[in-house]
């Protein structure tokens, strides 16, 4: 009997040499898939995302290339992206807060990440989770205080007097 804890070795001159061509086609995937993985994030950005992004005729580009260049690639552009941890993430958050960038554009470049890295996982240059699911993006205040002109004061005031003095003496007061 065989050892069933052994692979099964071929019986004839045939099996033998389909099973050398099965091992070698293995390991020619094999390094096909390392040799895609070993692609830095700057290179598949510009080598694959780019041109998908361009097909698909996207009219945000202009800015991702900007945010790209600017702030991605200073601190990851070179790194492998099983290379990339979340601390890469808050670095770009970092330097942008410093550059004194809006919340808005910090989120919207870990937004760029985390798409350029979602790519990277249909294409298969990464099988490894997206570090930027660790990272707080910013929050965002969009309100903003405006204050009445005179113009604008005289006119609600009349209107509040004509429709209630109570409300129009407490907005005076």
């Amino acid at each position: 009997k065989a050892n069933p804890a052994l692979p099964a070795r071929p019986v004839c001159m045939k099996d033998e040499l389909h099973h050398k061509k099965v091992i070698a086609l293995e390991k020619q995937q094999q390094l096909a898939l390392d040799k895609q993985r070993n692609i830095a994030f700057g290179d598949y950005f510009k080598n694959t995302y780019v041109p998908h992004q361009e097909c698909k005729g996207k009219s945000s580009l202009p800015r991702e290339l900007s945010l790209f260049k600017n702030h991605l690639k200073p601190v990851i552009g070179n790194y492998q992206f099983d290379e990339i941890r979340p601390l890469h993430l808050e670095k770009i958050k970092k330097n942008m807060k410093s550059a004194e960038q809006s919340p808005a554009s910090i989120k919207y470049a870990l937004a760029l990440f985390r798409q350029i890295w979602n790519q990277a996982l249909i294409d298969d240059v990464t099988s490894l989770a997206n570090p930027s699911t660790k990272v707080k993006p910013p929050k965002i205040n969009n309100a903003r205080e405006r204050f009445l002109t005179l113009e604008e004061e005289k006119l609600l005031l009349a209107d509040l007097e004509l429709r209630s003095p109570i409300t129009h003496d407490m907005a005076v007061m």
